[in-house]
């Protein structure tokens, strides 16, 4: 990536139908710096939608998203369709009837990716989330912790210049919890891929994270731009959004 690259959103406004979920938003994302930005808001916030907008899943109704650097400034969508994985909340991210490494497979020829690379990250990876015995399973029959795992590998392994990942702590147990946190912070200290996450669980994500964009009620309510402790973080979002949701 250019030393200068950046995400820039303007007044971001998206509808569903004749709902509207997302109003006149406007941030940037700095891809050439090394660490983790957090989504963090309550359910129904609009995070989800950001996400799929910076992953080119959706488009926008109103306003810019865009990729900059010192030159040239390009729209984000094609950009994200190649460069960027965004794994889901819950269980939807991967194919049912496939073994994880399948999924990798599928997964990597859409992208044009060199699957013998991808495959050797995928078997680094799970054993730094103790998950190499899932690689080799069909993914509709793991337990939920387990499906979360083998989303994870997949979308680390592949690629991707921007990993988007909603919710990544869900169903994991404490340990399985704290690889993905080590995992996280191996993968954010790599130039080469910038994470963005969302979750309600305060420890995660303070451990994660060093740049914070507050979201509620479809606004940004607030940015930080800086690492901030579980106390800090538990304070800010009560003092934003009430109580803290689990």
């Amino acid at each position: 990536m250019a030393d200068d690259l950046k995400i820039v959103g303007t007044d971001i406004t998206k509808f569903y139908g004749k709902t509207q979920v997302l109003f006149d938003l406007s941030f940037e994302i700095e891809l050439n710096q090394r660490g983790v930005v957090g989504l963090i808001g309550p359910n129904g916030a609009g995070k989800s939608t950001i996400m799929r907008l910076l992953s080119g899943i959706t488009t926008l109704s109103a306003g810019d998203l865009t990729l900059v650097n010192s030159t040239n400034t390009v729209e984000l969508g094609p950009w994200s369709r190649s460069n960027s994985f965004y794994a889901p909340a819950g269980e939807r991210g991967l194919r049912n009837k496939l073994t994880v490494m399948d999924n990798l497979k599928y997964f990597s020829a859409l992208r044009r990716d060199n699957y013998e690379q991808v495959s050797q990250n995928a078997v680094h990876y799970a054993e730094l989330l103790n998950a190499n015995t899932l690689l080799a399973k069909e993914f509709g029959k793991l337990s939920t912790g387990q499906k979360k795992k083998a989303e994870i590998i997949v979308a680390v392994s592949l690629n991707t210049k921007l990993l988007i990942l909603d919710e990544p702590s869900t169903g994991l147990d404490i340990n399985a919890q704290e690889d993905l946190m080590d995992l996280i912070d191996t993968i954010a200290q790599m130039h080469e891929k910038k994470i963005i996450i969302s979750s309600h669980d305060p420890n995660f994500i303070a451990k994660s994270v060093n740049q914070y964009l507050f979201v509620s009620a479809g606004r940004i309510v607030k940015t930080v731009p800086k690492q901030m402790t579980e106390e800090m973080l538990v304070a800010q979002y009560k003092s934003l959004f009430g109580v803290v949701e689990k």
